[in-house]
This record gives structure tokens, C-alpha cells and sequence, in this order.
């Protein structure tokens, strides 16, 4: 039987000890271990109601949204009523609406049009047609927030509107 041999290498980096056998066996290459792959992000489904308000230069309003999307697109009624209705803003007359959305929903990212036709009788300013439209990333399953802009075909635009609803949950 042979006897292993022993070598002892010193060199700049340090000591290597090696052992040499006769009776050693290649090992086998180790493969390097998979590049772990993040889960996937939940998708977040928009479709049902959602409720809160929106506020900018025109006042406050209460927003009512009855959701249905299809893949990345989404459609639905919009509804606003003034938080106040007496309190003299042009909210109070303005954002007494019901009308329509249409928008996308890709990634985390929401781009959405409201439109509110003028020509509603019972509305306080049937003549007055309005429009809003957004882009925010701030969605979640139970939440959105984020910006606005519109025009008011009354009184003019009006920017740095925010919005913030929550879905409602059916019992």
C-alpha cells in the first residue's frame, strides 16, 4: 500500500497543505445553485365598488365608482356628490355628477378617464360637462389614492386634484 504524500507550498498569499492519494477519485463538479426568482407580484383584480372622495380647487367631493375590468382594461360608472352641498363651492353644484370611466390597469399602474355629460335635468348644472383624468401607481387591493386633473366646461380646468377610495367590502 502506498502512503499519501504530504506537501506543504508557502507562498506570498500564506500555507497550502495538500494530501495526495493514490486511491482519490475526481470529484464530481458541483453545479452552481439556481438564481432564486422573486414571486410574482399579486395581480389585483379592480372589478367591484369603490368609495371615497375627491378634493381640488372646485372643493370636495364624495366618489362612487362601480367597477368592471376585463385583462388591463377597466370601465365602470363614476358618481360624485359634494361633501356639502350647502357650502356655496363650486363643488356644490359641480360635482353633483354620474358618468362614466374608462381606463387601463397594467403592472401597479392606473390610467383612467372620468367623463360627466352635461344635459342631466336633475342635476344643479345640467349645461355643464366635466372631465377628469389621472394616472397613479398607488393601488393596492383594498385602496387607491393619488392626482387629477379636469376641465369644467362652466368653469375652466382645474389641476392638483387628489383622490383617495377604498373598496367596499360586500358582508
Amino acid at each position: 500500500m502506498r502512503r499519501p504524500a504530504i506537501g506543504l507550498v508557502a507562498g506570498i498569499g500564506g500555507i497550502v497543505l495538500s494530501v495526495l492519494s493514490c486511491q482519490s477519485s475526481p470529484m464530481a463538479p458541483v453545479a452552481p445553485p439556481a438564481p432564486s426568482t422573486p414571486p410574482a407580484p399579486k395581480s389585483i383584480s379592480l372589478t367591484g365598488t369603490w368609495s371615497g372622495n375627491l378634493s381640488d380647487a372646485q372643493g370636495a367631493a364624495l366618489l362612487t365608482w362601480t367597477v368592471t375590468q376585463s385583462g388591463q382594461d377597466i370601465t365602470g360608472t363614476a358618481v360624485t356628490k359634494p361633501a356639502n352641498p350647502s357650502d356655496g363651492t363650486c363643488a356644490s353644484c359641480h360635482k353633483n355628477k354620474e358618468g362614466t370611466f374608462q381606463g387601463t390597469f397594467t403592472g401597479s399602474t392606473l390610467t383612467l378617464t372620468m367623463a360627466f355629460p352635461g344635459g342631466t335635468p336633475e342635476e344643479p348644472t345640467p349645461h355643464c360637462a366635466v372631465t377628469i383624468t389621472g394616472t397613479t401607481s398607488n393601488v393596492a387591493d383594498d385602496s387607491i389614492t393619488g392626482t387629477y386633473s379636469g376641465s369644467d366646461t362652466c368653469e375652466g380646468p382645474f389641476a392638483d386634484g387628489r383622490i383617495a377610495l377604498t373598496r367596499d367590502r360586500q358582508p
